[in-house]
């Protein structure tokens, strides 16, 4: 992201209707502050497939990832398991950790041999919404 400013305009805009602005009424917005506090552990993945699909997330979508952050109970993450490089939500039950996918119908429980790891938690989702 470049060190660009973008305004941020502090009126709130109904989907509806536009209200008008004052000259004044907008402020700096800095999106490398807003979307990556911790610059250093900021990484940036394109998504490969449409399991996520029921969590918003769309085949194509870039995702910033956080790998400073530690991995609660339903974030999502990009995790590897078993070799593969997956965007999950994290379940944990009890002394049970599960990664879900397709707005939780699809649960796969991490076995206690599996080689398992975390790079990072989803901290937002970027998709293009129109053509």
């Amino acid at each position: 992201m470049s060190d660009q400013n973008t305004p941020l305009f502090q009126s709130i805009l109904s989907s509806s209707f536009v209200t008008k602005t004052g000259a004044d009424s907008h402020q700096a917005l800095d999106l490398n502050k807003l979307l990556m506090p911790h610059p250093i552990t900021t990484f940036f993945v394109r998504v490969q497939s449409d399991a996520m699909i029921c969590d918003n997330i769309n085949k194509e979508d870039i995702l910033i990832v956080d790998k400073s952050l530690t991995p609660k109970h339903n974030d999502i993450i990009i995790a590897i398991l078993d070799g593969e490089q997956l965007v999950r939500r994290l379940i944990k039950e009890k002394d049970h950790i599960f990664l879900s996918s397709n707005g939780g119908k699809d649960l796969r429980p991490i076995e206690e041999d599996s080689d398992f790891s975390v790079w990072g938690v989803v901290t937002y989702i970027i998709h293009k919404v129109s053509s």
